[in-house]
Parts: C-alpha cells; structure tokens; sequence
C-alpha cells in the first residue's frame, strides 16, 4: 500500500477523527498479523470480534484503528490510541479500498468463474510480471478484494482480483468496489447451489462481471461454456472469446498431455507447453494469455512465460515420493472440476488409481444426487479404488457401489479417517485427493504422506 495520512483514511472510509495526523502504510484485519505503521480495521463477528483485539493490534505497532463498536472506541481513544470511528467497519473498509484503488489510476482486472479462477489469476500475474499485483491466497469475497486493492502501490500498472460469490448481487457488490476495466468469466457451474438456485442462477450471477465493464471494458469469454458463450451477444463492452474452437478470438487446437506436462497450440501455430496436468488447464491458460494480449503483451512472450507457470499448493499440484504419485487436488471442488479431475486421473497408468473424495459443499437441495453422480462417474472411469469421506459423500460410495466398482470404502469424516484409514498406498500407486475447502482434505494427504514417508525411512534404516 502507498503510505496516506490517516485524515485521507478517515475521509475515504467516511469516519470521524479528531487526533493527529499520522502515516498509515498498510492494512491488516487480523491482530495477529499487524505491523508497525499499518492500520487494524477491527470487523465485528458472531464468534471473534475485532474490537476485543484492539489492544494487540496496538501493541503489535498498529498506528491506527478503524472501529464502530461505541465502548471500544471509547476506551481506545481515553488510552491515547488514534481511532477512527465509523459506522460499520465492513462497509468503511470497502469504501475505503474503492477510494484508495481510484486514486491509484490502476487498471483492474477481475475474474470469475465455478473453476479455475486462482489459476488463472497466478497464470496472468506471472505474464504481466512486477507490474501486476494480486493477492497471494484466494481473496474473492467482501474482505477479500478490498485488501487486494488495498495492497497495491503506485510500482504497479494492473491489480487482479478474483471475484467470487454465494448469493445474488455479491459479484456486483465486489465490482463496485474493484471496478474494473477488464472481466475474465472462466465457467458456469453447478457450485454456490444452496445460494444461488440454479445453474442459471450462477449464469445470471457471473454476468454481473460483465455488467459492470460498461462499453469502455473487455469481456473475456469462454466459448466452449455454452453458458459463457450466450453473454457474449449481451455484453455492452469489447469481448474477446477463447476456447478450444476456430470460432474464438484466442484457441487452442493439437491438445496433448504426456506424464505431467500440458501442451497445446495457440492460435494452431506456436506450441505451449506447460508442466502441470488438467486438460480443463488450457481454458485457464487461454483467459490469461488474452487479458495479457488485450493489454498489450506480444504474443510470442505469452508463450514463453507460460513454460515457467507452477500451479498453486492444493491444485492439481503433484508430488512423487518413490514411485507413489499423490495428486493434491483438495483446495475445493464442485460436480464440474470434481468431473474434471477424475478424468484426468483416467490417464493416469502404473499401480491403483485411487481417488480420495471428499464432499462438495453448497450444493443445495440435490446434494445427494450430485454426491451420486460422481459415484457413478467414479465406477465409469479408470479408477480402482474409491476411498470417500464425509457425510455427503456417502451418497458417492453407496452409487459408485451400485453401479459396480467393487473396492470402495467410506470414512464419516476427515478424522475417522485419519485414525482408521482404510486403504495404504503402495508402490507405483497415483492417489487423487479432492474436496470441497471446508472438509480440509489436505489433512488426510499430509497423513498419507508421512505414512508413505515413514515406510520408507523404516525399510531403509532394515537394510
């Protein structure tokens, strides 16, 4: 963040202070990672509030406090600690990140999609190089994207934003905040159900991005989403499509995957090859090579720069240990990148294929039918074994059972699994991990990993 006066922090977030003026050099919402000269924005909550942590955060070298809770502003300011009070804290630090990003004169870039919005958006940092910034987790919600923004400086040119969602209007709400000038929609999906009703209701949720572009923008679409392709002749803005079809702007064609490397050609002409593995990875590669062509790359760079891309921890990310390949998938899921995942596993040869699923959480009122759908699917593949966890998935292990896979197992939770894991991994084994966040899945890949890992020291240490 550009250092400003805590009187323009007041202005921008529409807070009163009275105290002297002071630098503020960052923002932090959590006690616990604020540091010297940054400003603790104190969000109140049903289980922790903020305002019960304003002593640390002042302790810890916060110059500054926004807060709305009447008796802890009070407090604060009778100990000499510079409050700035406003009516709601969640509210005052997105009006203060959509000033803070005007006065920067940034070109935002803001992406959505069911899937693959934080590949994309690793894959378009690292072709637009230092003079993009975005956030290094994925920061798609109401904090989320105003603490991307806020996170900027004058240093760079572009700032990418994931935008994501759970109900009606809440990527409008972020794009007001964000405003930006170009919008990336990767898929339409059945995910964020239980909010959104409907696969037209997340198409009609995506398309808020677009909205918001105006008729200066750029729409990036996909082409091969039928439901991305149908906004196209409905965007105000400029649109450029992308897909695996001559009919988008930007494709690709000759698709091939060997081991773990994706290759494709762009445009059917100049090879890209990347080292990480998901067919669904050249949609991402796709989006994120013509935003950076849009905003001036040469296209002969973008192809370059791909070869150096590395997926993010949790996404498809591969690790060998011997001649055991884990496949750890498990940052989230829904039925289409859960579909995704196991048909790449498909092409996955040596020892078992076995896929450890967790369950797909905001599903709504079909949970169970989609949670079947993926057993079936599971039994249709190349998988040998099926391994799920959580209530939900339950559904998956008794469809996968009925339509005739005949090794499945199924763990109430992550920590019956953890303490009687019914399957071992063994050599020239490939195991898939994949779930929704929510069932943090990755604690079950770190227990088979040590297990693995343990084995090994134990039969080298016999000789």
């Amino acid at each position: 963040m550009e250092q400003v006066s805590l009187r323009q922090v007041a202005a921008w977030a529409g807070g009163h202070y009275e105290g002297p003026d002071l630098p503020v050099g960052g923002v932090e919402i959590d006690s616990r990672r604020v540091g010297p000269g940054e400003l603790f924005v104190a969000l109140g909550g049903n289980h922790v509030d903020g305002h019960d942590y304003l002593g640390e955060a002042f302790a810890s070298g916060a110059v500054a406090a926004l807060a709305h809770r009447a008796d802890a502003v009070h407090a604060h300011r009778t100990m000499g600690h510079p409050v700035v009070r406003v009516a709601d804290t969640r509210r005052a630090l997105a009006d203060l990140a959509a000033a803070y990003r005007r006065s920067l004169g940034l070109t935002v870039i803001g992406i959505t999609g069911s899937n693959g919005k934080t590949t994309t958006k690793e894959m378009l940092r690292l072709l637009l190089g230092r003079s993009a910034h975005a956030s290094p987790q994925s920061f798609n919600n109401e904090l989320g994207v105003p603490l991307t923004l806020l996170g900027a400086d004058r240093s760079h040119e572009y700032c990418i934003v994931e935008l994501g969602t759970n109900a009606p209007g809440e990527i409008a709400s972020l794009a007001e905040i964000a405003r930006p000038e170009v919008g990336v929609v990767l898929n339409v999906g059945e995910s964020h159900l239980r909010g959104l009703g409907s696969v037209s209701g997340v198409a009609r949720e995506k398309f808020s991005l677009v909205e918001a572009l105006g008729t200066d923008g750029c729409a990036v679409l996909n082409w091969d989403d039928i439901h991305t392709r149908e906004m196209i002749g409905r965007a105000d803005s400029y649109v450029i499509s992308f897909g695996t079809w001559p009919d988008a702007d930007v494709y690709a064609g000759d698709i091939r995957t060997a081991g773990y490397t994706l290759s494709f050609r762009i445009f059917n002409r100049k090879r890209i090859s990347m080292r990480l593995i998901g067919v669904h990875n050249v949609h991402n590669a796709l989006a994120a090579a013509s935003v950076a062509m849009w905003l001036g790359a040469e296209p002969f760079d973008v192809c370059e720069r791909l070869r150096n891309f590395r997926p993010a921890p949790m996404r498809m990310a591969v690790e060998e240990i011997g001649r055991i390949r884990l496949i750890n998938d498990a940052y989230n899921a829904n039925p289409r990148s859960m579909a995704a995942a196991l048909h790449e596993m498909s092409y996955r040869g040596g020892g078992r294929r076995i896929a450890v699923l967790g369950d797909m959480h905001e599903l709504g009122h079909d949970a169970d039918a989609f949670h079947a759908e993926i057993g079936e699917r599971v039994a249709r593949s190349r998988i040998d074994v099926l391994w799920a966890i959580g209530p939900l998935s339950e559904s998956t292990a008794r469809a996968a059972r009925d339509a005739g896979l005949r090794s499945v197992h199924w763990s109430p939770d992550v920590s019956d699994a953890m303490q009687r894991p019914p399957v071992r991994v063994k050599s020239r084994d490939v195991v898939l991990f994949k779930a929704s966040r929510g069932m943090r899945l990755e604690r079950v890949y770190d227990a088979i990993k040590d297990d693995i890992v343990g084995r090994r020291k134990e039969r080298e240490s016999n000789g």
